[in-house]
C-alpha cells in the first residue's frame, strides 16, 4: 500500500514539473513571434542639447487622425503594431502585397517594436529602390494648382498614384539613416514645382533632422523657400531644442489640413502625422521610438499650448 501511494505521489510531482514547459510549448505553437530578437535597430542621431520645454512624450494628432488615438489602450495599440510588423514580414518577399504593407504599416510598427536590424533591411532596400525609381512621377504633377486644389479636385486613382511615392519617402524619413539624406533631398527637388512641394518639404526636413543630418539640412534649406506654418513652427522648435540649424521662416500659404490628413491617412497612420505642421508633431516625429498612445490628446492645438506653456 505504501509503495502504491509513493508511486502515485511521484507521478503527480512529475506532472506538476512538466506543466510550465508544456505551456511554453503550446504558446510557441500558437505562433508567438520571434521577430525583433537580435541586435536592436538604433539611429545615429547626433547629440543635441535639449531645453526641456517640450516633453519627450509630446504628441499631436489631427482632425480625423487615428495616430496613437487615446481611445485605445497602450497594450492593445502595441499588439496592433506587432501584428502589422509580423504580417509584413510573413508576406511573400518582393510581392506587391509586401510592398504595400511596407509603405503603409511597417515603419511605425518596426519602430514601436524596436526591431532588429536584419528585420528592417528588406523594407529599407524597398523604400530606397521605390523612391529612386518613381520620384520622376512627381514631374507629372507640375502644374499651377495648389495643394488644396490637388486634394479636392483630382480623382482618387490619380492621388493614389502619387501617394505611393509620398509614403515611401515618409517611411524612409522614419527608418532611414544619414546616407539617405541625398535621396530625400532629391525627392523634395522633384516635387519643387508640384502641388505637393510643401508636403515634400515637411517630410524631407523631418527626415534629415531625425537622423541628425544637420549639414545636409543646412545646405538644402537655403535652396528652398521656407514659408508657411511648418517653417515657422520648426524655427521655434529648433530654437527651443537648440538644434544646430539655421534658416529664416516667413508667413506663407495655408492649407486644408483635414483634406491633407484624410489623404495621407489612406497611406497609413504614420504618414498622417505630416498633415500636422506644429512643433509638437515635429517633436513626435524625431522621437518615434518613444511613442505612447496614452499621451495623446483629442485636440492637438490644446496639447501644443499645454506643452509649450
Amino acid at each position: 500500500m505504501r509503495a502504491l501511494l509513493s508511486c502515485v505521489l511521484s507521478v503527480c510531482l512529475l506532472l506538476s514539473n512538466m506543466a510550465p514547459a508544456m505551456a511554453q510549448i503550446r504558446a510557441g505553437r500558437r505562433g508567438v513571434s520571434v521577430h525583433g530578437q537580435g541586435k536592436p535597430y538604433h539611429f545615429t542621431r547626433q547629440s543635441q542639447k535639449r531645453s526641456g520645454n517640450i516633453s519627450h512624450k509630446t504628441t499631436a494628432s489631427k482632425p480625423g487622425s487615428t495616430l496613437l488615438t487615446s481611445r485605445i489602450t497602450q497594450t492593445a495599440w502595441r499588439q496592433q503594431q506587432q501584428a502589422a510588423f509580423n504580417r509584413a514580414l510573413s508576406l511573400p518577399a518582393e510581392s506587391l502585397a509586401q510592398h504595400q504593407a511596407f509603405r503603409q504599416d511597417f515603419a511605425l510598427a518596426a519602430l514601436v517594436q524596436h526591431a532588429a536590424t536584419y528585420d528592417i533591411a528588406s523594407a529599407l532596400q524597398f523604400y530606397r529602390q521605390d523612391l529612386a525609381l518613381h520620384i520622376h512621377l512627381l514631374n507629372d504633377l507640375r502644374a499651377s494648382s495648389s495643394l488644396n486644389e490637388f486634394l479636392a479636385d483630382n480623382i482618387q486613382v490619380v492621388k493614389d498614384r502619387f501617394l505611393d511615392v509620398v509614403t515611401s519617402a515618409s517611411s524612409l524619413a522614419a527608418l532611414g539613416t544619414q546616407k539617405d539624406a541625398g535621396l530625400l533631398i532629391e525627392f523634395c527637388n522633384q516635387a519643387s514645382n508640384s502641388p505637393i512641394k510643401e508636403l515634400a518639404q515637411v517630410i524631407t526636413a523631418r527626415g534629415l533632422l531625425r537622423v541628425g543630418a544637420y549639414d545636409a539640412f543646412n545646405t538644402w534649406v537655403h535652396t528652398i523657400e521656407t514659408k508657411g506654418e511648418f517653417w515657422q513652427e520648426l524655427a521655434a522648435y529648433a530654437a527651443e531644442e537648440q538644434l544646430p540649424v539655421s534658416f529664416t521662416a516667413q508667413a506663407g500659404e495655408t492649407f486644408d489640413k483635414e483634406l491633407l490628413s484624410n489623404w495621407l491617412a489612406q497611406g497609413g497612420e504614420l504618414h498622417q502625422l505630416h498633415s500636422d505642421f506644429s512643433r509638437a508633431a515635429t517633436h513626435q516625429w524625431l522621437h518615434l521610438e518613444e511613442l505612447d498612445p496614452l499621451s495623446v490628446a483629442a485636440d492637438p492645438q490644446a496639447l501644443a499650448r499645454q506643452q509649450l506653456a
